[in-house]
């Protein structure tokens, strides 16, 4: 696969000491599919399935769909701290 350049901007108002600067690495197959990988960051990651956030481990690979919600700095009492929607276009 090959790596895609970032795509989401975090305005000034959210960069601060909770999101990496490498946090999560989104990787496309040459089959097509599409994965996301926790770079083993400080605050982790978590992607909703089936209704609630699953966790990533560090450096683990899942497997992205269309419209699958993503959390950044993810913790199991708290909650997310920042969410995108993947689209496959």
């Amino acid at each position: 696969g090959y790596v895609f350049p970032p795509t989401i901007a975090i305005d000034e108002g959210h960069q601060n000491h909770f999101v990496s600067k490498h946090h999560i690495r989104i990787l496309k197959a040459k089959q097509g599919y599409f994965w996301i990988q926790d770079l083993r960051s400080r605050n982790g990651t978590a992607i909703n399935k089936g209704g609630k956030f699953t966790p990533l481990l560090p450096g683990q690979k899942e497997m992205l769909v269309d419209r699958t919600t993503v959390a950044i700095c993810y913790n199991q009492v708290k909650g997310a701290y920042l969410t995108f929607t993947f689209h496959e276009r």
